[in-house]
């Protein structure tokens, strides 16, 4: 892992000689990787490769190419040479280098995960930074990316999948397939699966309407053993999103959330287990309120109406059973 102390500690070279004076950088690839500035000082990070060929590239903050490096203590080799062009991006261009190099270990070549995670971080570099999200908020985002990742893994097409998930944008359900729309909901209740409702208009329907109500009870952890919300995300990432469109869409919607990359650091220290999860169908006989349970219009003078159901024990559906309505 790179640091921002072992960035800082970076030795420079003044351009008179041809060699680079580059710090070793120890990693768990075992292929050589070198970090200096030079004599305007810029910082440079380089790591070994033997690709024939390699596409440049060039954002705001930083540039990547491959060349050819002498270096005093390691000799000559191919390099990717990650060049940071601002020191205000530097935080950035470290955490970008370390994305890689972990996805590197994981799967893939170094050359291969370049242009998919600076796609990934770029994408979120050019908008405002939002606010971070508040314990009750990551609750909710960890069940509906839960539910993403359950809907694929059980054979929904990841673009389908996707698509429905409307909930970031302010849509009524989270989910809205063609057929069906599936509503989230997460607790971390000791007591099992309470949820609040916070609108009259949450469960409604008309008569045609298939709703379909996610509950997932989770409680938090602190062993490292349990994922963060962030490696659930890059779980969902590694494993589903295989084209740029698709990582655009989920971005776009984790964005519209508040869950913002440049935060990933931030959120680390919350992890989640999943205590139970099912769902069930909204129908006449499901624990609602909306506008007719009530005999007499209500005044509009009331804003908000909020309630708490208690689904412990409600009749389930089984999942497989919720993915061919979606269809």
């Amino acid at each position: 892992m790179i640091t921002l102390e072992m960035v800082n500690s970076f030795k420079s070279y003044d351009g008179s000689s041809g060699f680079f004076r580059g710090d070793i950088i120890p990693n768990e690839l075992n292929i050589k990787i070198l970090g200096y500035y030079d004599h305007k000082k810029i910082l440079h990070i380089a790591i070994e490769s033997d690709v024939d060929s390699f596409k440049s590239i060039n954002i705001n903050g930083m540039s990547v190419l491959f060349e050819n490096i002498n270096t005093e203590s390691q000799g000559s080799f191919g390099a990717i040479v990650f060049t940071c062009r601002s020191n205000s991006f530097k935080e950035y261009f470290i955490k970008i280098i370390n994305e890689i190099l972990q996805k590197s270990h994981q799967n893939g070549s170094i050359e291969s995960n370049i242009p998919y995670v600076i796609d990934n971080w770029l994408y979120f570099l050019t908008l405002p930074i939002k606010n971070k999200l508040t314990p009750d908020q990551i609750l909710g985002l960890v069940g509906e990316l839960l539910s993403l990742e359950s809907f694929c893994k059980l054979g929904v097409s990841v673009d389908s999948t996707i698509n429905a998930w409307q909930g970031p944008f302010g849509a009524k359900r989270d989910f809205m397939f063609k057929n069906i729309e599936i509503e989230v909901k997460s607790s971390s209740k000791q007591i099992g699966h309470i949820h609040k409702i916070n609108s009259l208009e949450q469960l409604s329907f008309e008569k045609d309407e298939k709703i379909l109500v996610y509950s997932w009870n989770i409680y938090r952890d602190r062993s490292e053993k349990s994922p963060s919300i962030i490696d659930i995300v890059n779980r969902i990432r590694d494993k589903y999103l295989t084209t740029p469109s698709q990582l655009s869409e989920f971005n776009s919607r984790l964005y519209e959330v508040g869950l913002d990359v440049r935060d990933f650091n931030d959120y680390l220290g919350d992890r989640f287990q999943i205590s139970s999860y099912f769902v069930c169908r909204v129908d006449k006989d499901f624990p609602k309120i909306t506008l007719d349970s009530f005999k007499n219009k209500l005044s509009e003078r009331i804003g908000k109406i909020q309630y708490d159901i208690d689904l412990n024990g409600f009749p389930e559906l089984d999942i497989k059973e919720v993915v061919s309505e979606i269809y």
